[in-house]
């Protein structure tokens, strides 16, 4: 039932980090299905890290239970990660992948983020966001398209054994 719950808070949060951070809104002149024009580019940049780490934190857990269970992590799902991250354009995009593979150390003792000193998310967890994953290199290519094999758990190296074939005896 807890992960139930946890799975319907998770597809809320994708839902209104499209509707109130990606998205123009309805009542400010967009459509609700315009991109968002970001005025400093940093700033996406930083949008684009964060939410990697959103579905980072979601492609891990699928990973560590070895199981595809997250509903937001389908790819026909309405808030996608391919869906999401069509509305960056690919500098942005490219930029941020650099970022969380760069390895930085990110102050911890920072009491505010100002638009001066932004913070980006580091050090994905997740193995299918490792660099040169089919993943990462979907997420970084003009047009975004995220397919099936993409979103395949990767194996944790625990996967059939083979067996040794019997030498004939002579």
């Amino acid at each position: 039932k807890d992960c139930l719950q946890l799975m319907e808070h998770m597809t809320t949060v994708a839902s209104l980090i499209s509707k109130d951070i990606l998205l123009l809104p309805q009542n400010g002149g967009g459509n609700g299905k315009d991109c968002r024009t970001w005025q400093r580019r940093e700033n996406a940049i930083a949008a684009a890290t964060w939410l990697m780490g959103f579905f980072d934190s979601l492609l891990f857990w699928e990973e560590h239970e070895q199981s595809s269970f997250v509903e937001v992590l389908s790819i026909q799902h309405k808030h996608s990660v391919g869906k999401l991250f069509r509305l960056f354009s690919v500098d942005v995009r490219a930029e941020a992948i650099a970022k969380i593979h760069s390895h930085k150390e990110t102050s911890d003792n920072v009491s505010a983020i100002t638009e001066d000193q932004l913070i980006y998310f580091g050090r994905p967890r997740s193995k299918r966001l490792e660099p040169g994953s089919l993943l990462v290199m979907a997420l970084s290519k003009g047009k975004v398209s995220v397919r099936e094999l993409e979103m395949a758990l990767i194996s944790n190296g625990e996967g059939r054994s083979t067996r040794q074939r019997k030498r004939p005896r002579v």
